[in-house]
């Protein structure tokens, strides 16, 4: 009786991991979609482009950090 509570047990945790997980990436979906809409707006509006503060709020960007330190994007991801 108690391996099968555990098992259980076990699958409900997992279940409550995949949930979490698929919202996890349905938000960074969803934010990822709203930032290139919001970007492509403020190129358009803006003549020089993006600013570097507009580029720190960029998901893509935030992907490639690592603590509180940026990791160089190398060639084959940008």
């Amino acid at each position: 009786m108690t391996g099968s509570k555990r098992q259980v047990t076990g699958q409900v945790q997992r279940d409550d991991l995949d949930t979490a997980q698929t919202a996890i990436r349905s938000s960074l979906v969803a934010s990822t979609a709203l930032w290139n809409d919001l970007r492509e707006s403020i190129r358009k509006a803006s003549p020089s482009g993006m600013t570097n503060e507009l580029r720190e709020h960029d998901p893509k960007h935030a992907l490639r950090v690592q603590g509180s330190r940026p990791v160089a994007a190398d060639s084959s991801t940008a």
